[in-house]
């Protein structure tokens, strides 16, 4: 399949369609006679959309919330605008980074499944939480990680897709303002970032295209692309190994954080 500037659109199509099966319990010539069927005759657009033929709708996957409930929340991750490749994407990113963060000295990252443990993703990423005792909270909790706002690295160890989307959102803020070094910082670790989401069964066929967007944000900074690429190559092995940071040993002295170095180099 060759990708274009809309990867990221058929990259939620299909992280969608392959959550919804899951859920689903069944396979795609089940869902489709019992959901898509039309007189009997079946649309074999599950197999487009799980193909990346075509892009599901908006509409569409409301219609399947109310059939199987708990399905829609991926279609609305915060990572698929981000990954825009349009300018578009600035209005994105200012309320990503809105909804995302306290302002105080320094600024933190503030992420609304650090307090929804029952879950292991939100149920409705648009929801817009912010306690006005967040910052007591966070500051007398432990085992909530404090995480300044630049600290990318700090993002990778939470080895989940909440640390991939905040790094997506400083690469695409070091991208807006012109700053190489900080975009050669966090695009580095969004690559180190990419292994651990091998934690969502639903993710892990589409990592290569996960990466191939990834890319094509880094190669619109050429500056950074000619100062260091990915290893590709020893990406796939992480995701094939299923190799990433524990989130349970974010502070465990014992782990060797420098597995995860070699996911880019030099080209000078």
């Amino acid at each position: 399949m060759i990708y274009n500037q809309k990867s990221w659109k058929i990259l939620r199509t299909q992280w969608w369609i392959d959550h919804l099966l899951l859920k689903f319990g069944g396979s795609r010539q089940e869902l489709e006679n019992i959901y898509l069927s039309r007189s009997g005759e079946a649309t074999k657009q599950t197999s487009k959309w799980h193909g990346g033929k075509t892009v599901v709708t908006e509409r569409i996957v409301s219609r399947f919330e109310k059939l199987i409930p708990g399905t829609s929340w991926v279609f609305y991750l915060d990572c698929f605008l981000l990954l825009d490749e349009t300018i578009s994407y600035k209005k994105s990113l200012k309320r990503y980074l809105d909804n995302h963060s306290i302002t105080c000295q320094p600024p933190i990252w503030f992420f609304e499944r650090d307090f929804c443990q029952s879950t292991p993703l939100p149920l409705d990423p648009k929801h817009q939480f912010m306690s006005e005792g967040y910052i007591d909270n966070i500051l007398s909790t432990p085992i909530l990680p404090v995480i300044e706002l630049d600290n990318s690295w700090r993002l990778v160890q939470r080895a989940d897709i909440e640390g991939f989307t905040a790094i997506l959102a400083l690469v695409r803020d070091a991208e807006r303002k012109g700053n190489v070094g900080e975009h050669i910082i966090h695009i580095s670790n969004l690559y180190r970032s990419i292994p651990a989401l091998t934690r969502y069964e639903f993710m892990i066929a589409r990592l290569p295209l996960l990466i191939s967007c990834v890319l094509n944000i880094h190669k619109k900074v050429p500056a950074s692309f000619e100062a260091i690429q990915p290893n590709t190559r020893y990406i796939q092995q992480l995701i094939g190994e299923r190799i990433a940071i524990p989130s349970a040993n974010l502070d465990a002295t014992s782990f060797d954080y420098s597995v995860l170095l070699p996911c880019v180099r030099s080209t000078s």
